[in-house]
């Protein structure tokens, strides 16, 4: 009933926007992006991906809380760079679909390998580390401040409006702040987690001698993607017909086959082939070197020993 989900969204969205409550604002606008890509319209599904995106990357600057959530806080929030994916690979906007795929990678991993804003900080003056965190403890305070007064009872609409001015100054004098960092600190972005997504184009420089190929796997609910650059071609995606939970059962089965010695693991090892690798067949034809940047379950399975068409491990050839 996607019609009926798209209204309900877009409801939900407008509730959420008016109680600055943007951890639900970024749900429904997700959701609002599936409902359109369902109902055949992905350039509007487009815009409300990109807007959930945003809106995410809006409230994770301003995560309140211990390194630890700070860090991992993206790392159940993927969907929007998902359903991206899914609008992307639709209109056959292959190079544009891998970006988002580095994007849902990268968002997490980058913000899993800082190792805490105090080691940023190490090259800091002392003013600017106590510059630093005033400002993020204002902006998190007046958000949460104006979060109160969208849900009292009766909300004050000139006090809520002179708290979201608060805010926005807030954010302005913040930005301002970083923008000085960041010209006082070259390297200050890469190590905050803020460096650029490799590009398609530039794919083609690690694979230029002609006998690699990269391959990059995306696990969606329903379906996995698997794109690949060569020399020789355009970045191609081959969608795999299998949903996460199922690949995360053949995996771990596949896993437990090899540690407890099961000769029947070969039978497990060719249909993961033919599940996985296969479908590029064609293209990785004659590559002897292959870069895999797995995803989800993927990080646990050893491609070196899946057994292709000649009965040959992978890492045999």
């Amino acid at each position: 009933k996607y019609a009926e989900m798209l209204d309900v969204s877009r409801r939900a969205a407008t509730i959420a926007e008016g109680l600055n409550d943007r951890e639900e604002l970024w749900s429904a606008q997700e959701r609002i992006g599936r409902a359109l890509f369902a109902l055949g319209k992905p350039e509007e599904a487009r815009e409300s991906f990109l807007a959930s995106i945003s809106t995410l990357e809006a409230v994770r600057r301003n995560v309140a809380g211990s390194e630890q959530q700070q860090q991992s806080f993206l790392e159940n929030r993927l969907s929007p760079w998902f359903g991206m994916i899914d609008v992307l690979v639709s209109q056959q906007k292959y190079a544009e679909a891998l970006t988002f795929a580095e994007q849902s990678k990268a968002r997490v991993l980058l913000d899993t390998l800082q190792t805490g804003r105090a080691n940023i900080r190490q090259a800091w003056t002392r003013e600017e580390q106590q510059a630093d965190e005033q400002h993020r403890r204002r902006l998190v305070s007046l958000n949460s401040k104006l979060t109160g007064e969208m849900r009292r009872e009766k909300p004050d609409a000139a006090r809520v409006a002179q708290v979201k001015a608060e805010v926005e100054q807030a954010r302005l004098e913040y930005e301002d702040f970083e923008t000085r960092l960041y010209l006082t600190y070259p390297d200050l972005r890469v190590r905050r987690g803020e460096a650029p997504i490799i590009k398609s184009e530039e794919l083609k420089t690690l694979v230029s001698d002609g006998s690699s190929a990269v391959l990059e796997y995306v696990v969606g609910e329903k379906q996995t993607y698997l794109f690949v650059a060569t020399a020789e071609a355009d970045v191609r995606v081959y969608t795999l017909p299998v949903k996460r939970d199922d690949l995360t059962a053949k995996t771990e089965g596949f896993r437990q086959q090899l540690a407890g010695r099961d000769l029947g693991f070969r039978a497990s090892a060719q249909k993961l082939y033919e599940l996985l690798l296969k479908p590029a067949e064609a293209q990785l034809r004659g590559k002897s070197n292959l870069i895999i940047a797995p995803d989800n379950t993927l990080w646990d399975l050893p491609f070196q020993a899946l057994l292709n068409g000649s009965n040959r491990f992978l890492i045999q050839d």
